[in-house]
């Protein structure tokens, strides 16, 4: 199974995820599905 390396420039540690747990992300030119981060690590 693939295993992604998720890497924020704001943080010294990276995440590491497997393709079964990824979901896609619908992105909006005014931010309003910008919720991934909080539904993901609960915080944004």
């Amino acid at each position: 199974m693939l295993q992604y390396r998720i890497r924020n420039e704001d943080e010294r540690h990276e995440r590491v995820t497997t393709e079964d747990t990824l979901e896609p992300v619908r992105s909006s030119p005014d931010g309003a599905d910008a919720t991934l981060m909080k539904r993901t690590f609960g915080h944004g």
